[in-house]
């Protein structure tokens, strides 16, 4: 709060440049917040390690249960949802909503606790989700499971920062 923007270019006078319009309650955000892959840390294995892989409903862990469900590590850690660009589902995302077309994915997210953080561009083919615990106890290894095997979703990781 009180932070001032200022233009580089173009403006020799120091006057405010408008800042982009804050995101809406729920996290529906303009598609311009649309991130690129290098600035989503939780897709970065330098800054996130995966915990479990789901593939079609198949899921291959490389911790136990329990230790997702204590405390910070339950807290801490993230759903990275990897999907086809032209995944029907997946069109309000292009209308710069941050939400999902598909009622039973939509049922899954608040079963889980989950709420959509972030949206990027995940390679040519693919773009990506970062789901995050809204506070709920949530079964991460379940949710991931039950995600994957949703039309559309190509895979879904467990992850927790390094």
């Amino acid at each position: 709060m009180g932070l001032l923007c200022f233009l580089a270019l173009g403006n020799t006078q120091g006057q405010e440049a408008p800042l982009p319009p804050p995101a809406p309650p729920g996290g529906v955000s303009p598609s311009s917040y649309r991130q690129e892959l290098p600035l989503v840390r939780e897709a970065n294995p330098k800054f996130y390690r995966v915990l479990a892989t789901a593939a079609a409903g198949k899921l291959d862990r490389t911790v136990e249960p329990s230790a997702l469900q204590a405390g910070d590590a339950a807290q801490s850690c993230r759903l990275v949802v990897l999907f086809p660009k032209n995944a029907p589902w997946a069109a309000p995302l292009q209308r710069g909503e941050m939400r999902l077309d598909d009622p039973k994915t939509n049922a899954l997210l608040a079963q889980h606790g989950l709420r959509i953080v972030k949206w990027y561009d995940a390679d040519a083919r693919q773009d990506g989700l970062v789901l995050k615990s809204t506070g709920a106890t949530t079964d991460w290894l379940a949710a991931a499971k039950e995600l994957s095997l949703q039309k559309g979703v190509s895979v879904v990781f467990v992850k927790a920062p390094k």
